[in-house]
């Protein structure tokens, strides 16, 4: 849905939200069930819900949530470094053995097939080397992405509170800035609203008295 405008009788202008469908010939207006919203009243209700979360009850459902979804990720984190360690200890075996026969080519006398033989060895224990590192690095990638998936709950709680004790001075472009900032999403049905937080991964369904 997009914004938009008209006047009523008495020459005010109102706004609403219009289904970007109204827009297309009748045939085509399929998907949008709600062709117009009045924009107040959507604008109340999102209100109503950051107010509402800022509550110690409403909050401490959302934050046990995040709580079982932090713990989630720690244990992928625990997981990760658990195989780390284990290759990084494979790659330190891997390395000495590959010094141990760089030495024993320098330092002793083969005939020409058993230092060939140590040498394929050598080029071996290289290419598991790398390979390892390779591992590695994916690895250590994979939970740097795991660690920034961990959740901020002080932030998330601060910005809600703030919102509570600060928003009867917000400036229509004030509150239109924490909402860019605070949600990906909304989609309204007539019984409730489904939004799509920015500072957590998963919906929330508010219910629509």
């Amino acid at each position: 849905m997009t914004t938009a405008y008209a006047y009523n009788p008495s020459k005010i202008k109102y706004y609403y939200y219009r289904c970007t469908e109204s827009h297309q010939p009748l045939e085509k207006r399929k998907r949008c069930k709600n062709k117009y919203l009045p924009l107040p009243k959507i604008e109340k209700l999102v209100f109503n819900i950051f107010l509402s979360l800022s509550e110690e009850q409403s909050f401490k459902l959302l934050e046990n949530k995040i709580l079982k979804y932090n713990q989630k990720i720690e244990t992928e984190i625990q997981k990760t470094e658990k195989t780390i360690i284990q290759l990084e200890g494979k790659l330190e075996l891997t390395k000495e053995k590959k010094d141990n026969y760089l030495d024993t080519l320098i330092s002793s006398q083969f005939l020409s097939k058993e230092r060939e033989l140590i040498s394929q060895k050598t080029k071996e224990l290289e290419m598991e080397e790398k390979q390892l590192k390779l591992q590695l690095d994916k690895l250590h990638f994979k939970q740097s992405q795991e660690k920034e998936e961990i959740i901020d709950i002080t932030i998330i709680k601060k910005s809600i509170v703030t919102f509570r004790i600060e928003n009867e001075g917000y400036s229509e472009t004030q509150l239109k800035g924490f909402y860019t900032h605070s949600i990906e999403k909304i989609t309204y049905h007539p019984d409730k609203l489904v939004m799509q937080f920015k500072f957590i991964p998963w919906k929330e369904t508010f219910i629509i008295d």
